[in-house]
């Protein structure tokens, strides 16, 4: 018999969380089999070191660090294209590597931690965070409770997160034996899903929220509706995202592979401004102007001579694509008119009317549910058969 008197166990080693130490992207930690691995061992990731906020270089404070939050079952290297076309003179690449198995709430507890200590240490002071699928999620409610306690969050952006859920992952949180822990979470109408609805600034300046969601136009064998390969579009671009996200971009893209394409399109823009990447070129002027905020003082002056203050920009532009599916305006010429590439995304913009949603409970109430075939149970379709239910309901 083998002598185990010096086997140490999963639960005996100590738990090591990383803050700020430097390693490469080329980390065997940040492997993807490592990843997979850690869905079902997480505790191992703890006890290995390989879970906390890297450093890709030495702190430097006259940069701004730039956080990087992987999704689910993802690593760092998932951004490695993005963080590589990083301006290196004003920015300095910071990750954020978390086992996915665990509980959203722990997670973002983490973080917190984290970047508190981080703080205390190098004075950071500005911070900018991109995230990706369940990052988004993590960063997002992160920011929501940074910002009641003063923490400095300048800018957020996330590609194709899950902000409705996933239903596979209700499913699976369901019907599997020993479930991933995040999967209740993820699943729709979560306690946590429903709390990132609410908005980040809780009564202060928010930072923007930069969106960017993917779709595919190949037809799937398992869904008929549009996603990236992984998230439905319908779950990456709700309404309240539209109404809360200062802009939003959707690429024909995988899940993961959104993250090149983006980084592909904001190199094809450097070079036209000394600081920024997003430029305009004002009638008559030669210069190009940086693009600050999409609302500025000519759209609020606007909205509010109107008597319209909270209108949102593409509150224009969804009630013109209704008007358009009102006025039996085809589905595919409405995505034209609209510029959009995937039909997906403009069901997200037109949206039922009032005359079909009224005709709609008419036609309910013309029916005589107590003669439908295969009824169960009697439902008595208005109120004129008030007496008459009682009668049924009697027994």
């Amino acid at each position: 018999m083998p002598d185990l008197s010096s086997v140490e166990t999963v639960l005996e080693r100590p738990i090591e969380v990383a803050a700020g130490q430097i390693r490469s992207l080329d980390h065997p930690d940040f492997d993807h089999a490592e990843a997979e691995a850690a869905l079902w061992t997480p505790l191992a990731m703890l006890q290995k070191g390989s879970a906390g906020i890297f450093f890709l270089e030495p702190f430097d404070p006259k940069r701004i660090p730039v956080l990087f939050v992987h999704g689910f079952s993802g690593t760092p290297r998932d951004f490695r294209h993005m963080i590589e076309s990083l301006d290196r003179s004003r920015f300095q690449a910071w990750v954020f590597y978390y086992p996915t198995d665990f509980r959203t709430k722990s997670v973002v507890a983490l973080l917190h931690d984290l970047l508190v200590d981080l703080e205390r240490e190098h004075r950071y002071g500005e911070l900018f965070i991109t995230a990706h699928s369940l990052g988004g999620l993590i960063s997002r409610s992160y920011v929501k409770s940074a910002f009641r306690e003063g923490e400095r969050v300048k800018l957020l952006v996330s590609f194709s997160s899950p902000w409705l859920g996933n239903s596979w992952a209700a499913v699976g949180a369901r019907i599997t034996l020993n479930s991933v822990p995040s999967w209740y979470d993820l699943s729709p109408e979560s306690e946590f899903l429903v709390s990132l609805r609410e908005p980040m600034h809780q009564g202060i300046h928010a930072p923007p929220h930069y969106v960017f969601f993917g779709f595919r136009r190949k037809v799937s064998l398992l869904t008929t509706e549009s996603t990236d390969g992984v998230i439905s579009i319908s779950s990456q671009l709700p309404r309240w995202i539209q109404d809360q996200a200062e802009r939003y971009w959707g690429y024909d893209a995988t899940h993961v592979g959104i993250l090149s394409v983006a980084t592909g399109i904001v190199d094809a823009c450097r070079g036209r401004h000394s600081t920024h990447v997003f430029t305009y070129q004002p009638r008559g002027n030669r210069d190009r102007h940086p693009v600050e905020r999409l609302r500025n003082s000519a759209w609020r002056r606007k909205r509010a001579e109107v008597g319209l203050p909270g209108l949102q920009v593409h509150d224009l532009r969804r009630t013109f694509a209704t008007r358009l599916r009102d006025a039996g305006v085809s589905k595919w010429t409405v995505s034209a008119c609209l510029g959009h590439k995937d039909g997906g995304v403009t069901e997200l913009y037109a949206l039922p009317t009032l005359r079909e949603l009224r005709a709609a409970v008419e036609a309910l109430e013309s029916l005589d549910h107590r003669h439908l075939p295969g009824s169960s149970s009697v439902i008595f379709p208005s109120v004129h058969d008030r007496a008459e239910a009682e009668t049924y309901g009697s027994d």
